[in-house]
């Protein structure tokens, strides 16, 4: 299985909600009552997206990188079948 790095950003919205989202996957985005929901939802959410282009033989965008096993800050690691 290949882990991959993807940059994330986020905001509390005007309800206490968090949304995060990934801008290197078009559509991929996630909210959560807590910050740790909204990312466990939006790694849910990346891992969908990154198997559906691997299956599809579509090229991971650039800004993807393979996890190198540091701790990671602002960046979500998404576990993919290889």
């Amino acid at each position: 299985m290949a882990q991959w790095v993807l940059p994330v950003e986020g905001r509390q919205t005007e309800s206490g909600q968090f949304f995060v989202q990934c801008l290197l996957l078009p559509g991929c985005h996630a909210e959560g009552a807590t910050l740790a929901e909204a990312l466990e939802s939006l790694q849910d959410a990346a891992h969908l997206v990154l198997s559906y282009m691997r299956e599809q033989h579509i090229p991971l965008p650039a800004g993807i990188r393979p996890a190198s096993g540091a701790t990671l800050h602002e960046e979500l690691l998404v576990d993919v079948a290889s």
